[in-house]
């Protein structure tokens, strides 16, 4: 297996910066409640998970050309992957920065402000539940894809491949059964593939 610096850090530094994101990540109340501490918070965390996000696409982008046989596999899991991507990243503007601005707008016009744009406010969390579910079940398929082409080319171990099928499946299953995507459900989800991820990029940086 060819030793890819690069693509190595970039995984491990994206999944850490994801890591960053969860334990920090604040709640709505608490953005309602003390904003003028929560909202710088909110938005560097949600900062952090994009720059992440990309880091780790970059370092998948230059772990696909590594596979000198099995470039269907990687090309779909680096497409299904990619189109997860786009859809955190909907998910991160909305949760923050679109909610901290109108959090804002809410606090400072009173209670007219909040029954005025309770919809609002509602409406960006559904829209950040439904790009966090489809970053899931892409990225989850992505994993799953990646490991398989690990399975069959062997020198990038077998024990990483098994491994990214089990989380990637199961992340996709679970999210399709219904798990909701708050702090917990998918600081799971986010753990699990920070797992593969970073047993992947160790092994990159090996060699």
């Amino acid at each position: 297996m060819q030793r890819d610096r690069a693509a190595g850090l970039a995984l491990i530094g994206g999944t850490l910066a994801g890591l960053v994101t969860m334990a920090f990540h604040p709640t709505g109340q608490a953005l309602l409640g003390d904003f003028a501490h929560v909202a710088p918070v909110n938005r560097t965390v949600h900062g952090l998970a994009i720059a992440g996000t990309i880091a780790t696409f970059f370092g998948l982008l230059r772990q696909a050309r590594l596979f000198e046989t099995q470039k269907a596999l990687t090309d779909a899991a680096l497409v299904s992957y990619g189109f997860g991507v786009v859809a955190v990243m909907f998910a991160a503007i909305a949760s923050g920065f679109i909610s901290t601005d109108i959090a804002a707008i809410v606090l400072e016009g009173g209670t007219d402000a909040r029954t005025t744009y309770e919809p609002v406010l509602d409406f960006a969390w559904a829209f950040n539940q439904a790009c966090t579910k489809v970053f899931v079940v892409t990225a989850s398929v992505g994993i799953g894809l990646w490991s398989v082409a690990m399975l069959r080319e062997p020198e990038f171990g077998r024990a990483i491949g098994i491994t990214g099928i089990v989380i990637g499946f199961a992340a996709a299953i679970a999210t399709l059964a219904g798990l909701r995507m708050d702090i917990h459900g998918f600081g799971a989800i986010v753990l699990g593939h920070g797992i593969w991820l970073t047993w992947t990029g160790v092994r990159l940086l090996r060699g």
